[in-house]
């Protein structure tokens, strides 16, 4: 390591207070015990649950119906609120059919979704299938996706870029009202392109869906194995849209490469409690000649 590198290392780590310093180096210690540290050993080995940590800490497993769970739906007061038709388009029942022709698609017609077409593959997608009594609470509701805990981690945002009967803007899913609350009206085509490494596809589609996750659903009874778990939940979550779009014959194409600072910044979430962990663009499909 050059000398002004080990410098400003010991300068870092000189500021941080006691607490700070400790997560420092029991981070950097697991990671060294697998080997040569590295930027995935550091994250892989520091977020493994360790039985004998777990024990010194008095490990206690939450019961589901003994412990009440942290806000499961995020609202917007104040906002305009779009109520998503519940008259949802019959999905084929051929799951092998539609699983063997899921893949992803990015050459899309440009043309718009109708509302319906969209408020069906919300639904289907992460929509709220029942409620039952769980974590302390009588009406709990369950999603159409997985989660872990059932916790449901994950938040849905939707840019509408050409949707019927919508305006153009930002918006977030409210699944107890099956609705779309307006964040930012505008068009925001070509800042999506620029902020997702400039992947053109992304312009012509119908709409973009956006999930975020928020991590203190999680955190509370998972702790630190939170983290791998949310990313568990995006996939349930992605693998529903891509099956809707799918039995609805739209295209759809998961996003992963995108600047996460800006993204978050964009939707006013701070990056660290709440952050972006994938993005789903869907259009129309251009028609076979």
């Amino acid at each position: 390591m050059k000398e002004t590198k080990k410098n400003e290392l010991i300068k870092f780590i000189g500021d941080l207070d006691v607490k700070e310093q400790e997560i420092i180096y029991n981070i950097l210690s697991k990671a060294r015990k697998k080997g040569e540290i590295s930027e995935f050993s550091i994250i892989h080995e520091s977020l493994k649950t360790d039985l004998e940590d777990m024990m010194k800490q008095g490990f206690e497993f939450q019961e589901l119906s003994s412990v009440k769970a942290p806000p499961l739906i995020k609202n917007y007061n104040d906002v305009e609120k779009f109520l998503l038709p519940q008259d949802y388009l019959p999905l084929p029942f051929s799951l092998d059919k539609i699983l063997k022709s899921r893949r992803s698609k990015r050459e899309y017609s440009g043309k718009p979704l109708s509302l319906r077409e969209l408020s069906t593959l919300l639904y289907f997608s992460y929509g709220i299938r029942r409620y039952t009594s769980a974590y302390n609470t009588s009406k709990f509701p369950l999603r159409m996706a997985p989660s872990s805990g059932g916790l449901q981690s994950i938040e849905l945002y939707l840019a509408a870029n050409k949707v019927d009967e919508l305006k153009k803007g930002i918006y977030h899913y409210n699944p107890i009202e099956h609705s779309l609350e307006l964040i930012y009206e505008g068009n925001f085509r070509r800042k999506l392109v620029n902020l997702c490494v400039n992947q053109e596809f992304i312009h012509d589609s119908s709409a973009i869906i956006i999930l975020s996750c928020v991590m203190e659903r999680l955190l509370w009874k998972y702790k630190i194995r939170a983290y791998r778990y949310i990313h568990m939940d995006a996939g349930f979550v992605g693998e529903n849209v891509y099956l809707t779009s799918t039995a609805l014959k739209l295209g759809t194409c998961a996003i992963a490469g995108f600047f996460e600072n800006e993204l978050n910044n964009l939707l006013n979430i701070d990056g660290k409690n709440e952050f972006i962990t994938l993005l789903m663009s869907v259009g129309k499909l251009q028609e076979k000649e």
